[in-house]
């Protein structure tokens, strides 16, 4: 996250309306998906910006849950005034999120409390994905030596598919 990156927020916020409900369940359904055709040596991050609160929480848990097993985490990033008490929930750094949860793959950020210094907000966001990526691998007895494809490459996920995945 750049200054180039908040910059860009700024401007979009002007522009973009969102608007609720405010549903996380379909988009990380749509990523456990994609990291289950991903194959090995693949490491899937989810961002997503919010500016509400999870409507449909036990469904997010679920999948939440599901995901962390699989090789990914995901980064909310709160932005406006909303309390996100269940992004708090989400981000279970001192706990497991649920009994069934094989770790913690969650990270929340509160972009108000980071937006006058983007280097901040780029640490704190990106703070827990080298742990992350480390349990897992750990977990199934992977060593760095044993991954070959290291490409990044960028997915957007379009409303009109998260719709779809919804019904």
């Amino acid at each position: 996250v750049s200054t180039q990156s908040t910059g860009a927020y700024r401007e979009a916020k002007h522009w973009v309306k969102l608007a609720g409900p405010t549903l996380f369940a379909p988009l990380l359904e749509q990523g456990i998906k994609m990291s289950e055709r991903g194959g090995f040596g693949k490491y899937l991050i989810i961002l997503i910006i919010t500016d509400g609160e999870i409507n449909d929480m036990k469904e997010t848990m679920q999948q939440v849950e599901r995901a962390s097993s699989l090789p990914i985490s995901i980064i909310i990033v709160g932005v406006g005034a909303a309390s996100f008490e269940n992004m708090d929930r989400l981000d279970s750094d001192d706990h497991k999120l649920t009994e069934k949860a094989e770790r913690d793959i969650v990270q929340f950020v509160p972009f108000r409390k980071f937006a006058h210094n983007p280097s901040a907000l780029a640490k704190v966001t990106l703070k827990e994905i080298p742990t992350q990526v480390e349990e897992f691998m750990n977990v199934r007895g992977v060593r760095p030596e044993q991954i070959r494809d290291t490409s990044i490459s960028h997915v957007p996920l379009r409303k009109s598919s998260i719709q779809k995945a919804a019904k």
